[in-house]
């Protein structure tokens, strides 16, 4: 390396460093992330206050908030492929982690929020890697024959859950270790799983299946076992995440254009309870609304 490419380098890593100290020092924000046509908004978890988080004209996806829900880290491909990007929780200091001409998307924080697994195809296909927060030290974890998506580390910090592939089908509910190793497949189906988050106890893991027709939201235990149907609606329920005390969900429906499956125009925000109740609608807003975030600081009722 030459001693301008050193200089450079170094440079980068040191605005990181900065970049992320200034995040840390960003008051934790205590609502619900989301993305309404291509910006990042957040509300409070009502669905009032909506507020404009980013505003780019590129597409955004993967929300994640870190542990102490100071940053909000997200994919975007603004500029050009897809990277990895984090900024602090009013939105300000937008720092990108990685900068690969192939696509990194889906960012996951570790519960102590020193790292990030992201999903990647820097290797070829899609596997997960795992880097600092700081975007640094990059090592790949898995290397299965399907597309590896979606990961999302469980609050203990062992296990990571993700959509992956095995040799006849690209959507099962996948673990593996933090550390890497061989992947278990927890639903071993036909059917298309995906989108999977675990309960903040890490007892159960919330996820997507079109197993009974259009796509609804399934809960299972944390070893595959016990698998129940939360929802049960003509129209595609998807992108489920837990409130922080597990006693809610978020997720998109496309259920509010009167259940016409074919010309899909929009879908918004609802939460229910934890057993698929109490379905309620957050967004109204005449955009399409779709995967919400619930940071980890926002406790229903609170």
């Amino acid at each position: 390396m030459t001693g301008r490419g050193s200089f450079f380098y170094g440079s980068f890593f040191f605005l990181i460093i900065a970049g992320l100290s200034a995040c840390a020092a960003a008051k934790p924000h205590t609502g619900i992330a989301w993305i309404s046509d291509h910006a990042i908004m957040v509300m409070t978890i009502d669905g009032s206050d909506p507020v404009t988080f980013v505003d780019e004209k590129s597409d955004h996806g993967g929300l994640a908030w870190s542990p102490d829900g100071t940053h909000l880290s997200y994919h975007s491909n603004r500029d050009g492929n897809y990277d990895i990007f984090v900024r602090d929780a009013a939105g300000r200091n937008g720092i990108k982690l990685t900068d690969d001409p192939d696509d990194d998307m889906d960012p996951t924080w570790s519960p102590d929020g020193t790292k990030i697994a992201f999903s990647s195809k820097r290797s070829g296909t899609w596997e997960l890697m795992v880097m600092n927060a700081d975007g640094s030290s990059v090592q790949e974890l898995t290397s299965l024959p399907g597309k590896d998506w979606f990961p999302d580390w469980s609050p203990d910090g062992a296990s990571i859950v993700f959509q992956g592939g095995t040799e006849g089908n690209d959507s099962e509910i996948m673990i593996v270790d933090a550390r890497g190793g061989p992947a278990t497949n927890l639903t071993n189906t036909p059917s298309s799983d995906g989108t999977p988050v675990w309960s903040p106890d890490g007892t159960q893991i919330v996820f997507v299946s079109n197993r009974e027709g259009n796509a609804d939201i399934y809960v299972m235990n944390a070893d595959g076992s016990n698998v129940t149907r939360l929802t049960d609606h003509p129209a595609d329920d998807l992108w489920p995440s837990w409130s922080p005390d597990g006693k809610k969900i978020v997720f998109a429906s496309y259920r509010n254009i009167d259940n016409d499956l074919i010309n899909k125009i929009r879908d918004d925000i609802y939460v229910m309870n934890a057993d698929g109740s109490g379905v309620m609608k957050l967004t109204s807003q005449g955009a399409e609304n779709t995967e919400p975030v619930w940071s980890p600081l926002a406790l229903p009722g609170g």
